[in-house]
């Protein structure tokens, strides 16, 4: 589990930091080097954050590395809406094999 915010991972320690070493989760930056069958890239932010996610959009390289850290699959967790407005992120969001799920509300 990866995630471009220190934030975010530190919440999904208090989530998975029970069940997963803290090995298994980190920063997009941390896992450089690093592979694994399945990768979960949380992006999170909310609504108002749009100068987080300009930061983590200005250049392909932190989706770069965070997509090829998967060697099987990659699972992506956000706003679609607001992540697709930025270049990378919409092309990754119209990728052919991407599957959306939408949680009921």
């Amino acid at each position: 589990m990866i995630s471009p915010f220190r934030g975010v991972v530190h919440g999904l320690g208090k989530v998975v930091g029970g069940t997963l070493s803290s090995k298994r989760y980190g920063t997009v930056h941390t896992t450089q080097g690093k592979e694994a069958d399945i990768v979960i890239l949380v992006l999170g932010t909310w609504a108002g954050q749009v100068g987080s996610r300009n930061w983590a959009a200005q250049k392909p390289n932190l989706l770069n590395v965070a997509v090829t850290r998967a060697r099987r699959r990659l699972v992506v967790i956000g706003d679609l809406d607001a992540w697709s407005r930025y270049r990378c992120f919409k092309d990754l969001a119209r990728h052919e094999l991407i599957h959306r799920w939408t949680p009921e509300r």
